[in-house]
């Protein structure tokens, strides 16, 4: 389980240094699925009475998780609005006004 999550932080600070926008997404969603082997191991764990506590454990995936989809969200909004602004300048490169 340790080596699922500490897969997660290195593998988005190398997509976050990729010069390609679109390996960084892929790389989030990766680390995204990457969550959910944890998850199923504390279930299997759970099931077999290694451990009883597992709501901390769920919630803190769940916690990361949505970090890890917010980025995403505000990454591709980020874009979107990029795109726009590009499309209203002009072939000099100043913005319209």
């Amino acid at each position: 389980m340790r080596r699922a999550y500490i897969s997660v932080p290195p593998n988005i600070a190398e997509g976050s240094g990729r010069k390609n926008p679109k390996e960084f997404f892929q790389i989030l969603n990766i680390s995204r699925r990457s969550l959910s082997e944890p998850e199923t191991q504390i279930e299997i764990a759970n099931r077999l009475d290694y451990i009883k506590e597992t709501a901390e454990m769920y919630l803190l995936i769940k916690r990361i998780r949505m970090m890890i989809i917010n980025l995403i969200s505000y990454l591709e909004s980020s874009k979107r609005q990029n795109v726009k602004t590009t499309k209203h300048e002009n072939r000099e490169g100043d913005r319209i006004k």
